[in-house]
């Protein structure tokens, strides 16, 4: 998200239609601002409210539609859909500070329009200073930085596996043997929350127990990310157990929470909060429908996120090493220059291992990362630490250009990750 000279919030979509395009903008900007889809009496009153089609760029002609419509449907057949690039401003003042109400005006009801068989959100910029409205990330990357105690290279860190079905006291034996390991970062699957099989508040105190008494002999406090999502009321009760404890971090599932809990969250939070995206998927996969990834981490980033999943390169997910770079890119672009529009951490994560770095470090140029593996590090034939260490020896290897195989031979950690999960 850059900052302009205007005083708009300016969306680019990527619409199709077998309408003509100019008609179909303003239609879009309408219905997203003061439209109706008849005129109604006082329209005029409010024009100063009234989005406005800023640039319309033809893209591709195609001549089946990419989505259904009945609206269409009903009107016959069509012989050509025409796809487009389109820029609607809307006046910063429609929706204020009010990030629910921003998220209904740039990426409401434009995905049921009738006229469109494809709408996909591309990017938002906000003039400067829009991100001064919101609670923004309280720590980012220099806060994680500083938390951790990770002053430079990615943070290594893992989850832990299986995602359910441990006890407190399973997940502190686990913890006890990564700790051990010199992991930077440990966290809760997005799928365990607070199970009867696994009391939420029990957890912590095994967990944070183990990570103290690693503390008081190594002086090294590792982060752990516990998944606090919940109801409204209780993601404060959760957060507030973790930092009587001593804890560092918690987790909320973005789409669980959505962006008012998440909001809530981080103007109590003591913590940095690391932010998943599981449902990514259905704002994403179909390429004519939803938004990228760029306007999405960016409304979660404005309600306070620290850290956000963007994917693993090479790794069990749909999408490209391209896209996963591009949002990784988006995490690391400041707003602008207040301090809520600073960067946040993208958090590396699906089916990683050492051999995604070079990957990873070629698409970012950064090593201001968290870098999860779970298998990756837990099922090393030699152990967690050799995970740990075979992680880190490949990305100082991709950070000098050097290639796996030539690290690996000055690498026992890393040769045998090559030999176990396979080069990438």
């Amino acid at each position: 998200m850059s900052s302009g000279s205007h005083d708009k919030v300016v969306a680019t979509y990527r619409v199709q239609s077998p309408l003509n395009i100019e008609q179909v903008a303003k239609i879009l900007a309408g219905e997203q601002s003061t439209g109706s889809y008849k005129p109604v009496p006082g329209e005029e009153k409010a024009e100063f409210a009234r989005a406005h089609v800023l640039d319309i760029a033809p893209d591709t002609e195609a001549v089946t539609p990419s989505l259904p419509s009945a609206h269409l449907d009903r009107k016959g057949r069509f012989e050509s859909y025409s796809t487009a690039i389109i820029k609607v401003a809307f006046p910063d003042e429609n929706a204020g500070s009010n990030l629910p109400v921003w998220l209904a005006t740039l990426a409401g009801n434009l995905f049921e329009l009738g006229e469109l068989t494809a709408v996909r959100l591309l990017n938002i910029d906000a003039p400067p200073g829009f991100a001064k409205r919101f609670p923004g990330p309280q720590f980012g990357i220099s806060g994680t930085r500083s938390v951790s105690g990770v002053k430079s290279g990615p943070l290594v860190g893992t989850i832990i596996k299986p995602c359910v079905g441990f006890s407190p006291e399973d997940y502190a034996s686990r913890v006890a043997e990564l700790v051990e390991g010199d992991i930077d970062f440990i966290k809760d699957d997005e799928l365990m929350g607070n199970p009867s099989h696994c009391p939420l508040h029990q957890r912590i105190e095994a967990v944070m127990s183990v990570i103290r008494a690693h503390f008081d002999k190594t002086g090294k406090r590792v982060m752990y990310a516990f998944n606090i999502s919940d109801s409204a009321d209780l993601l404060i009760k959760h957060h507030d157990k973790v930092v009587a404890e001593n804890g560092t971090a918690v987790m909320v599932n973005l789409n669980g929470v959505g962006l008012s809990g998440l909001e809530a969250l981080r103007k109590q939070s003591a913590v940095p909060i690391h932010g998943h995206r599981a449902g990514w998927g259905m704002y994403s996969r179909h390429q004519s429908l939803g938004m990228d990834f760029q306007p999405y981490q960016l409304l979660h980033r404005l309600a306070g996120a620290d850290q956000i999943h963007i994917g693993g390169f090479g790794g069990k997910f749909c999408e490209t090493d391209e896209e996963i770079g591009a949002a990784g890119r988006a995490c690391l672009t400041a707003i602008d220059t207040t301090d809520a529009g600073k960067a946040i951490m993208p958090v590396i994560s699906a089916g990683q291992w050492g051999g995604q770095a070079p990957a990873c470090y070629d698409q970012l140029k950064s090593d201001d990362v968290l870098y999860l593996a779970g298998s990756g590090i837990q099922s090393h034939p030699d152990g967690v630490a050799a995970g740990i260490s075979a992680i880190r020896t490949a990305w100082d290897a991709a950070q000098k250009g050097v290639s796996l195989i030539e690290a690996a031979q000055q690498s026992p950690s890393l040769k045998r990750s090559i030999e176990f999960f396979g080069e990438k």
